[in-house]
């Protein structure tokens, strides 16, 4: 029906205690070796798999700020 389609969307969930802390110590490592593709993608990976728009935000952000050193 169209009420689905224009219904207000429910707030993204937040993700439980131990994936916030698991994930501020994959950006540490990741923070700690910029140039280390691994640490960057299991960053990557781990805020991609949190599904909430937090996690999104700030895996675009990093990913515009690499992009930046990067010359064609």
């Amino acid at each position: 029906s169209l009420s689905s389609i224009f219904a207000p969307r429910k707030p993204a969930p937040v993700p439980p205690p131990q994936v916030v802390a698991n994930i501020a110590s994959i950006e540490a490592a990741a923070d700690a070796d910029p140039h280390d593709v691994e640490k960057q993608t299991a960053l990557f990976e781990a805020l991609l798999a949190t599904n909430v728009k937090p996690g999104y935000d700030v895996l675009v952000s990093r990913w515009e700020r690499m992009c930046e050193f990067v010359s064609p």
